[in-house]
C-alpha cells in the first residue's frame, strides 16, 4: 500500500507539472496521449491503494491483493508504450509538452516505471489470456481514431499543428508514412502485450501467494 500510494502522488505531480500548476492549468493538454495514460495510471493506482487497503483491514497485512487484472494489464501496457515511443521516436525531437524538463521525465518515465514495477512486484499473476493484448490495444486505437477524426474538426496541438505526434501527422509524413508507424507501432504493442502474457503465466506458475484477494 506503501508504494502503491507513493506511486499514485509521483503521477499525480507529474500531471500537475505538465499542466502547469502552481503558474497555470492548461488542460488542453489532456489532448495528448501521454496525458491521458498518466490519467489512466492515476485512477488504477489510486483504487489499486484503497483495494489494498480495504483487504488489510479485512484480513491482515500479509498476502497479495490484486484489483482488476485485465485492466491493470490494460493501463501498464499503454503506459509502457507511453514510454517506448517518448524514448525512441520523440526524446531526440522538439516536442515537448512543458517548457522545463521535469514534467517530461515524470510522465514519460517515473509513472511508466512505476507502474510496471508495481505490476512485476506486487499483483498475483496467472490471470492472463492469450487474448488479452487484443483487448488492451482497445487504448491505443481508440486514441489514434480520435487524433486522425479531431483534425479534420479543427482540433489543433502546440505549436499549432493539427496531429499530437509526428508519426500520426498526415500533413507532414502522409498517409503512407503514419501507415507505416502506426503498423510498426501496432506490432511493439501486440510484442509487449504477449511477453506480459508470457511473464504473467511463467511467474503464476513459479509463486504460490497465501492470501490472495482478487476482485
Amino acid at each position: 500500500m506503501v508504494y502503491k500510494i507513493a506511486a499514485t502522488a509521483v503521477t499525480l505531480g507529474g500531471l500537475l507539472l505538465i499542466f502547469g500548476v502552481p503558474n497555470t492549468f492548461n488542460l488542453s493538454l489532456i489532448k495528448y496521449y501521454t496525458v491521458l495514460s498518466n490519467l489512466l495510471c492515476l485512477a488504477l493506482l489510486s483504487a489499486s491503494a484503497a483495494h489494498v487497503a480495504v483487504q488489510m483491514k479485512r484480513s491482515g497485512s500479509h498476502g497479495a491483493a490484486t484489483y482488476r487484472p485485465c485492466c491493470k494489464g490494460a493501463v501498464t501496457i499503454a503506459i509502457t508504450l507511453t514510454l517506448l515511443v517518448y524514448q525512441f521516436m520523440l526524446a531526440d525531437t522538439p516536442f515537448s509538452m512543458t517548457e522545463g524538463g521535469a514534467g517530461n521525465i515524470f510522465v514519460h518515465l517515473l509513472t511508466p516505471v512505476l507502474v510496471i514495477l508495481d505490476w512485476l512486484l506486487f499483483d498475483e499473476k496467472g490471470h492472463y489470456r492469450a487474448s488479452d493484448p487484443l483487448r488492451w490495444a482497445i487504448i491505443p486505437l481508440c486514441y489514434l481514431l480520435y487524433a486522425l477524426i479531431a483534425a479534420p474538426l479543427g482540433v489543433t496541438y502546440l505549436g499549432g499543428s493539427r496531429y499530437p505526434y509526428f508519426f500520426v501527422d498526415i500533413d507532414l509524413i502522409g498517409v503512407g508514412g503514419v501507415a507505416r508507424y502506426v503498423l510498426a507501432v501496432t506490432v511493439v504493442f501486440m510484442v509487449l502485450g504477449y511477453i506480459m502474457v508470457g511473464l504473467d503465466r511463467w511467474m503464476g506458475r513459479h509463486t504460490k501467494t497465501e492470501g490472495a484477494s482478487e476482485i
